[in-house]
């Protein structure tokens, strides 16, 4: 006699889980009416460690481009569209670093040749980005308006849209972009309107996203906007093992067992007659159940014997 006892299995498999970036400002430092060629920044809080930190630096025309430095020995990359001179070359300048294992208190210094009147930095830090690769894109534009904006296309969904934008606008207020959060502002003291604005949020679709702020007063203005990728994760378990694997009901009453751990390689056999599940990676549970009732295949009775197929016994399959 031929046992169909067919086993069911209750899995809770993985999918491929987005982690959500979380925005930390750091702070922001600007200096007017000083002559200098350096510009400190104390962070606050401190850093953490998996931390993307994301660096806006401002100078006024007169001034080389800067270069940036930090207490921790971070290594800090300029983004591709990075310098931006606009306005007669007042210099904008984007970098970024990541603190890997590193975390405590960091103060930064920018410094550059040719001392100017005007300096400003701010720094806006990320957790939950990609470890590997966080910036997917860069922007500039620069011009003069009430309208600052600049376009960059995302590859992929749940980007954040970050923007360090600069403007040179006696009297004028800045203010962030439609569903934009203000992350730092830093304006010139004296009112001349020298100043910088970072800010940011999250575009749930990839494709062409614009980036920008708006402008009390009309005047010069430069851009720098990035795409910033969030981290994937494997999600709270799943086939590898773990808590994942629920265990196994036999569908005749007697009570089977669950692994708690990884599966051996190639199919997975349940049941007298094996059900076979191809490897299929992280499906929903729903694609999971149909590869399980649709694609059942009798394995040759020799199989059974010594096989993966340990809940069938002897007893009952003969």
């Amino acid at each position: 006699m031929t046992c169909r006892r067919w086993l069911i299995f209750v899995l809770a498999v993985s999918t491929q889980a987005s982690a959500s970036i979380v925005s930390i400002p750091e702070g922001y430092a600007e200096y007017d009416s000083v002559s200098r060629t350096s510009i400190q920044l104390a962070l606050a809080p401190n850093l953490v460690a998996n931390e993307l930190i994301v660096v806006e630096g401002f100078v006024l025309a007169g001034a080389s481009a800067a270069s940036l430095t930090d207490n921790l020995g971070l290594s800090f990359h300029e983004v591709s569209c990075s310098p931006r001179s606009y306005s007669a070359g007042n210099i904008l300048q984007v970098w970024w670093a990541q603190t890997g294992s590193s975390s405590g208190p960091d103060t930064l210094v920018m410094s550059w040749t040719g001392a100017v009147t005007f300096s400003s930095l701010s720094v806006v830090g990320y957790t939950g980005t990609d470890e590997s690769s966080p910036v997917d894109v860069c922007g500039a534009a620069f011009g003069s308006s009430t309208a600052p904006s600049v376009v960059i296309n995302t590859t992929s969904a749940n980007e954040v849209l970050y923007g360090a934008i600069a403007a040179e606008v006696s009297g004028a207020v800045m203010t962030p972009g439609a569903s934009f959060v203000l992350r730092e502002y830093p304006r010139d003291a004296g009112g001349f309107g020298n100043g910088i604005l970072t800010e940011d949020r999250v575009a749930s679709a990839s494709g062409a996203h614009a980036v920008g702020c708006n402008l009390s007063v009309s005047g010069p203005w430069g851009v720098i906007a990035l795409g910033i990728v969030e981290a994937v994760d494997a999600g709270p378990g799943g086939l590898d093992g773990g808590a994942g694997d629920a265990g196994a009901v036999d569908a005749g009453g007697d009570e089977g067992t669950g692994d708690g751990g990884s599966h051996p390689s190639g199919p997975l056999m349940v049941g007298c007659s094996c059900t076979e599940l191809p490897g299929f990676g992280f499906l929903p549970v729903a694609a999971a159940f149909v590869q399980l009732l649709t694609r059942r295949k009798r394995a040759p009775r020799a199989s059974l014997r010594g096989s993966r197929c340990a809940t069938c016994s002897p007893r009952r399959c003969r």
